[in-house]
Order: structure tokens, then sequence, then C-alpha cells
């Protein structure tokens, strides 16, 4: 299963795993991806990493998040509402033009490749029955895909953006689009028993193995992965997860 899932994951990001195996020696699996250049630095830092951010107290923004797998619709909605933004999600692009139909969205993140409904379909057809609503149509599509700037621009989209999602990223693409504003959310006192179970639970420690495969899978937001990994704590020998709190 996790040879399946990571070709689907290659294959979503526009490159391709190939495999050279030899009887009774071992296989060996190798892929390649063309990427877009990095800009800037790719992890949030200082203080804004920490801070507790939510919109300014007199904005509302409606979301729609379009695409097929369950994984990426979650990994977005939760982005979006952690500041404060109210999210309704769709399967494919004919859901998101119902969704579209029912009540207009500010701000529209569509999944490029869906079946049923691709993306550029989609989008096409939402600025054909909408044409004077400034709905803004934002792509997402693997980051290998990235540089197909011109045709996302000609279906219709305003912008696009890749995948892993990073907060960041969305977020710039919001506040542009959008002319948003992010506030400090205020901080609530912790009671003192919570304050004491935190600082146990910050001196655990994960066996090794299991630490670096759950933070390789957090950085790219694959929940099911996490979810696994977390699931593998519960079959460790006692001895090991009383070491967890002792450590």
């Amino acid at each position: 299963m996790g040879l399946a899932i990571t070709k689907r994951q290659i294959e979503l990001m526009g490159g391709t795993l190939a495999l050279d195996s030899t009887p009774g020696e071992g296989s060996r699996f190798c892929f390649a991806l063309e990427l877009a250049p990095a800009e800037g630095a790719l992890t949030p830092t200082g203080e804004r990493a920490h801070r507790a951010l939510h919109l300014a107290h007199h904005q509302r923004v409606r979301a729609l998040v379009v695409d097929d797998v369950e994984d990426n619709r979650e990994v977005l909605s939760g982005l979006l509402e952690r500041v404060g933004v109210e999210v309704v999600t769709a399967n494919d692009g004919v859901q998101a033009l119902e969704r579209t139909a029912e009540r207009f969205p500010d701000i529209c993140f569509m999944d490029v490749r869906m079946p049923v409904m691709d993306g550029l379909t989609a989008v096409r057809q939402l600025r054909q029955r909408w044409p004077n609503e400034p709905i803004v149509c934002v792509a997402i599509t693997a980051s290998g895909l990235l540089r197909q700037r011109s045709v996302y621009l000609d279906a219709g989209f305003d912008d696009f953006i890749g995948k892993p999602f990073l907060f960041e990223t969305v977020w710039d693409c919001m506040a542009r689009h959008l002319h948003l504003d992010l506030d400090q959310a205020p901080v609530a006192e912790v009671p003192a028993d919570a304050a004491a179970q935190t600082s146990d639970i910050a001196a655990a420690r994960l066996p090794e193995a299991l630490r670096d495969r759950l933070l390789a899978a957090a950085q790219i937001n694959a929940l099911t992965e996490v979810e696994a990994l977390i699931g593998e704590l519960e079959h460790l020998d006692p001895a090991a997860q009383a070491g967890l709190l002792r450590r």
C-alpha cells in the first residue's frame, strides 16, 4: 500500500516512479520531479510562526475548496478555518458549480485534475455563467505544473498555488486578491493543570525512527500517514510506552 500511495503522490506532482529490481538481490525505487524554483523561506520563522492569527474583525471571507482527494480538502480547509474563513467544499467541478449557484464564494480554490469535471472546465463554465461576479479563482496543482501559467490564466483562473499546501502561500494569495489583514488573536489564559500537562508532553520522546517518519509526513501534510504513525504508538511494548513519559 505504501508503494501505491508513493506512486500516486509522485504522479500528482507531475513526476514518475521507476523500479530497478534483481531477483534474490533486492529492489531500488527512484523518482524524478520537475519543480519550480523556491521563493523565500519555505517554513515560517520567528515570532510570526507561533502567533495565533485571525482575520481582522471587520473582514468576512467565504471560500470554496474543490478537490477530489479528501485529505487535500481537509488540509486546505483547516488552514483557512484557522484564520476565521468560512469554508464550503466540493468533490469535483460539477459540485463546485452547484455550491457556487447556492451562494457565491469570495474565493474558490479549485484542483486542476479531478474526475467528473476537471478544474479547467469548471472555471470556464463558472466564468460563462456568472461573468459579472468578482469570484477569485485559484488553481490548485502539483508543484511540477506551476509553470503552465498561461493555461490557467486563459481558462479563467486569477492565480495558482502548488501542493503541498503551505499557510504562507495560501494566505499571501488571499491577501493579495481580497485585500485582507490578519490580527493577532487574544491568547487565552492557560490553567495551571493544563500547563503541567503540557510540560509532561514536552518532556516525552518518541523512538527516533518513528519521530523522523512522523516529522516527514507532517511536513507534507500527509494526514493519512500521520494518523497511521500515531496508531503505531498504541502498539509499542509497555516498557517503550512508559519510556515516553520518563524521558
